[in-house]
C-alpha cells in the first residue's frame, strides 16, 4: 500500500482526528526539516532539470525528481502565465507535463493562451476570431507548434466540482493512465493549489481552520506522491491579505500568515509580493529557513498582449521607495531589508 493510500485509510478509520498518524508523521518530518534538508529539499541524487526559461533557471535552479515548487502571489498576479511558460519550455525539451486546472473558466481561457504562445497573436484576438478565421500563415504556425509541443502537453480539466474530491489520488489516476499510454509526465502543475486542497477537504467533510492548514495537509501529500513516483511538481497559489510592511520582512510575514510549514515541505518557494506597478513585478526566491544573503529576486515585465513574463534588464526595484526605477539589472540580486 502506498503512503497516500495509508493516509486515506487512516482518515476513514478515525472520526475525532481524521488525520491521525499521518499528521503525527508530518510533524516529525517538519521537525527533521528544521535541522536538515526539507522533505522536498536538495538531497543526493539526480541533478535538477532546468525549467528552460533562463531567468527562472537563474533564480530557482530547476527541479529534480521528487521536488516541489510553490509559486505564491495575489489574485492580481498572473501566476498561470508562468505555469504555461514552464509547460511550453519543458515541451520544447521533450518532457511531458500534466497541467491540472481546477477552474472551468480558466481551463477555457488557457486554450486561448496556448494559441497566443504558439502564434504570437495577441490573446484578445482569439476571443474575437477563431483559429480557422485567422490568416493561413497563422494557422500554419500553430500547426507547426502543435506538432512540436503538443505531444508533450496534457491539459487536465478538473473544473467540475465532482473532480478532485479524492485529492492526490485523482492526480495519481491521471499519471497512471498517461503512463499506460506511453506519455508519463515528468512535471505536474496544479492550478490552483487552494482550490485543489479545498475541494478535497470539503469532500471529506473536514473542517479545518485556518485554511493554511488545509494547504499544508494537501501539500504534504502532494510532496509524498512526487517523491514516491519520482515526479516534479509545481503548485500555483493565490495569497490573501498578504501585506508585508517592507520587502525585508517577507519571510516573517509569510510565517505570520501561516505558511511556515509550506516553506518547509517544499523545496522551492517563489513569491510575487504586492507591487503597485502593473507593468512590472518582482519575483523573489524565499529561503527554506530565514532571510539571508542567499534569497534572490529578479524583475519581470508582463507583456499584456501575449500574457507572458520576461526578465526586465533596464528596470530594478528600489527597496527604499518601493518603486520600480530605471537601472541596470545584473540578473538575480540579493534581497536585503531597506535601511
Amino acid at each position: 500500500m502506498s503512503e497516500i493510500e495509508k493516509g486515506t485509510a487512516e482518515e476513514n478509520s478515525k472520526k475525532k482526528n481524521p488525520f491521525g498518524k499521518f499528521m503525527a508523521g508530518y510533524k516529525d518530518l517538519s521537525k527533521r526539516s528544521e535541522g536538515g534538508p526539507s522533505i522536498g529539499g536538495a538531497q543526493p541524487g539526480p541533478a535538477p532539470q532546468p525549467f528552460g526559461i533562463p531567468w527562472l533557471d537563474d533564480l530557482a535552479g530547476g527541479l529534480a525528481d521528487g521536488q516541489v515548487l510553490v509559486l505564491l502571489g495575489l489574485d492580481t498576479v498572473d501566476k498561470t502565465a508562468i505555469g504555461l511558460q514552464i509547460m511550453e519550455a519543458r515541451a520544447a525539451q521533450g518532457s511531458h507535463t500534466a497541467y491540472f486546472c481546477y477552474e472551468t473558466w480558466l481551463y477555457k481561457e488557457i486554450g486561448f493562451r496556448i494559441l497566443t504562445l504558439a502564434t504570437g497573436v495577441p490573446f484578445r484576438e482569439f476571443e474575437r476570431l477563431s483559429l480557422p478565421e485567422m490568416p493561413d500563415e497563422i494557422v500554419a504556425e500553430f500547426q507547426a507548434w502543435r506538432r512540436k509541443h503538443g505531444p508533450f502537453i496534457h491539459l487536465v480539466d478538473m473544473g467540475d466540482p465532482s473532480k478532485g474530491t479524492r485529492g492526490v489520488e485523482d492526480l495519481k489516476a491521471v499519471v497512471d493512465q498517461q503512463t499506460k499510454e506511453g506519455r508519463r509526465p515528468t512535471l505536474l502543475i496544479v492550478d490552483s493549489f487552494w482550490m485543489a486542497a479545498a475541494r478535497y477537504m470539503h469532500s471529506r467533510d473536514i473542517s479545518i481552520t485556518p485554511h493554511q492548514q488545509k494547504l499544508n495537509t494537501f501539500a504534504s501529500q502532494f510532496v509524498a506522491f512526487c517523491r514516491e513516483e519520482r515526479l516534479q511538481g509545481i503548485l500555483l497559489h493565490h495569497l490573501e491579505n498578504f501585506t508585508p510592511k517592507t520587502h525585508g520582512d517577507i519571510i516573517e510575514s509569510l510565517d505570520a500568515a501561516g505558511y511556515k510549514r509550506l516553506r518547509q515541505v517544499c523545496s522551492t518557494v517563489l513569491l510575487i509580493p504586492p507591487c503597485s506597478d502593473t507593468r512590472y513585478t518582482l519575483l523573489v526566491r524565499v529561503n527554506d529557513q530565514t532571510q539571508s544573503d542567499d534569497d534572490c529576486e529578479c524583475t519581470l515585465r508582463l507583456d499584456p498582449n501575449l500574457l507572458t513574463y520576461d526578465h526586465c534588464e533596464d528596470v530594478v526595484f528600489d527597496h527604499r521607495t518601493g518603486l520600480f526605477v530605471p537601472g541596470e539589472s545584473r540578473g538575480p540580486a540579493t534581497l536585503r531589508p531597506p535601511p
